[in-house]
């Protein structure tokens, strides 16, 4: 491969650039994540061709996916939520305070939340959920499996990472 003019090549030897290595990057961004139903398990849709549970069944219509943006845990916002929680939690075991359930599913809310950065065809006496913190604690409220799906979507870095 001599004379290869490739931007990363050296002695015709194309050569690996750091930066395509940007987990963090590409975790702060988010990803769009389509939520499964919670008791039903099928994918879930919205628009013509749905029905009230979401599903497709319709197949002549194409509805829009249901679902959220979602940061990775790798996320600069998402690590610096778990830092100051991690801190409060020491700073409660120092002081003497007994560890309280509702105080670890506070905690664990706050971190779930600081993972949506956007609700996708979600909506709520009409109106479409928004990315804020009320919405976001309603959201979760509904099931412990969306906590679980938004989770371990955000723990797999293959769902924000980007091949170029």
């Amino acid at each position: 491969m001599a004379g290869n003019s490739l931007p990363f090549s050296f002695l015709g030897v194309r050569q690996m650039e750091i930066g395509k290595l940007n987990t963090k990057k590409a975790a702060e961004a988010g990803a769009f994540m389509q939520l499964t139903h919670p008791a039903l398990g099928h994918k879930m849709y919205f628009g013509d061709g749905t029905d009230e549970t979401g599903r497709w069944i319709d197949k002549a219509e194409k509805p829009k996916q249901v679902g959220l943006t979602v940061r990775g845990f790798e996320s600069p916002t998402v690590q610096e939520e778990l830092r100051l929680l991690q801190k409060k939690a020491a700073k409660s075991k120092k002081d003497g305070d007994e560890a309280d359930i509702d105080d670890d599913t506070e905690r664990g809310l706050k971190l779930v939340c600081s993972l949506v950065t956007a609700f996708h065809g979600i909506y709520r006496d009409g109106e479409a959920l928004k990315a804020a913190e009320d919405d976001k604690r309603f959201f979760f409220g509904q099931s412990d499996d969306l906590v679980g799906q938004v989770t371990a979507f955000a723990r797999e870095r293959v769902n924000f990472y980007k091949a170029e």
